[in-house]
Protein backbone atom coordinates (compact mmCIF):
# COMPACT_ATOMS: atom_id res chain seq x y z
CA UNK A 1 0.00 0.00 0.00
CA UNK A 2 2.81 2.41 0.85
CA UNK A 3 4.42 1.77 -2.52
CA UNK A 4 1.20 2.70 -4.35
CA UNK A 5 0.90 5.90 -2.34
CA UNK A 6 4.50 6.81 -3.11
CA UNK A 7 3.99 6.14 -6.81
CA UNK A 8 0.82 8.23 -6.86
CA UNK A 9 2.55 11.09 -5.01
CA UNK A 10 5.41 10.95 -7.51
CA UNK A 11 2.97 11.01 -10.45
CA UNK A 12 1.18 14.00 -8.94
CA UNK A 13 4.48 15.81 -8.53
CA UNK A 14 5.45 15.04 -12.13
CA UNK A 15 2.10 16.30 -13.41
CA UNK A 16 2.42 19.54 -11.42
CA UNK A 17 5.96 20.05 -12.69
CA UNK A 18 4.86 19.44 -16.28
CA UNK A 19 2.01 21.91 -15.87
CA UNK A 20 4.38 24.50 -14.38
CA UNK A 21 6.87 24.00 -17.21
CA UNK A 22 4.12 24.41 -19.81
CA UNK A 23 3.02 27.67 -18.19
CA UNK A 24 6.60 28.96 -18.09
CA UNK A 25 7.02 28.13 -21.79
CA UNK A 26 3.73 29.86 -22.59
CA UNK A 27 4.56 33.04 -20.68
CA UNK A 28 8.32 33.08 -21.39
CA UNK A 29 8.10 36.00 -23.88
CA UNK A 30 6.61 38.17 -21.13
CA UNK A 31 8.71 36.76 -18.29
CA UNK A 32 11.87 37.40 -20.31
CA UNK A 33 11.20 41.14 -20.42
CA UNK A 34 11.72 41.64 -16.68
CA UNK A 35 15.31 42.10 -15.57
CA UNK A 36 14.41 40.95 -12.05
CA UNK A 37 13.50 37.51 -13.39
CA UNK A 38 16.63 36.94 -15.51
CA UNK A 39 18.40 34.79 -12.92
CA UNK A 40 15.31 33.55 -11.13
CA UNK A 41 14.84 29.92 -10.24
CA UNK A 42 12.47 27.69 -12.16
CA UNK A 43 10.13 27.69 -9.15
CA UNK A 44 9.80 31.49 -9.12
CA UNK A 45 9.24 31.54 -12.86
CA UNK A 46 6.52 28.92 -12.39
CA UNK A 47 4.83 31.03 -9.73
CA UNK A 48 4.92 34.13 -11.93
CA UNK A 49 3.57 32.16 -14.89
CA UNK A 50 0.74 30.79 -12.74
CA UNK A 51 -0.04 34.32 -11.58
CA UNK A 52 -0.19 35.57 -15.16
CA UNK A 53 -2.39 32.65 -16.16
CA UNK A 54 -4.80 33.31 -13.28
CA UNK A 55 -5.00 36.99 -14.22
CA UNK A 56 -5.77 36.04 -17.81
CA UNK A 57 -8.53 33.66 -16.69
CA UNK A 58 -10.01 36.26 -14.34
CA UNK A 59 -9.99 38.86 -17.10
CA UNK A 60 -11.69 36.49 -19.52
CA UNK A 61 -14.32 35.56 -16.94
CA UNK A 62 -15.29 39.12 -16.22
CA UNK A 63 -15.10 40.12 -19.90
CA UNK A 64 -14.82 43.76 -18.96
CA UNK A 65 -11.93 46.10 -18.62
CA UNK A 66 -11.47 47.65 -15.22
CA UNK A 67 -11.48 51.37 -15.68
CA UNK A 68 -11.65 54.28 -13.32
CA UNK A 69 -15.29 54.85 -14.24
CA UNK A 70 -16.23 51.35 -13.09
CA UNK A 71 -14.89 51.92 -9.60
CA UNK A 72 -16.49 55.24 -8.77
CA UNK A 73 -19.77 55.65 -6.93
CA UNK A 74 -22.38 58.23 -7.74
CA UNK A 75 -24.63 58.84 -4.72
CA UNK A 76 -22.16 59.14 -1.88
CA UNK A 77 -24.08 62.03 -0.33
CA UNK A 78 -26.80 59.62 0.84
CA UNK A 79 -24.28 57.79 3.00
CA UNK A 80 -23.12 61.07 4.53
CA UNK A 81 -26.66 62.24 5.13
CA UNK A 82 -27.67 59.13 7.07
CA UNK A 83 -24.46 57.81 8.59
CA UNK A 84 -22.92 60.90 10.12
CA UNK A 85 -25.95 61.92 12.22
CA UNK A 86 -26.25 58.31 13.37
CA UNK A 87 -22.61 58.28 14.43
CA UNK A 88 -23.00 61.63 16.18
CA UNK A 89 -25.92 60.27 18.22
CA UNK A 90 -24.54 56.84 19.05
CA UNK A 91 -20.84 57.50 19.64
CA UNK A 92 -21.26 59.45 22.92
CA UNK A 93 -23.41 56.63 24.28
CA UNK A 94 -20.74 54.09 23.36
CA UNK A 95 -18.10 56.14 25.14
CA UNK A 96 -20.35 56.56 28.16
CA UNK A 97 -21.02 52.84 28.50
CA UNK A 98 -17.31 52.09 28.11
CA UNK A 99 -16.38 54.59 30.83
CA UNK A 100 -19.08 53.29 33.17
CA UNK A 101 -17.92 49.72 32.62
CA UNK A 102 -14.37 50.64 33.68
CA UNK A 103 -15.48 52.62 36.72
CA UNK A 104 -17.41 49.75 38.30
Amino acid sequence: MELNEAIQANQTLLEETAKKNALVRRWSPILGKFDELKGASREKLGLMAALLENQKKAGAASSSILTEDATTTSNIADFTRFALPLIRKSYPRLILTTLLAFSQ
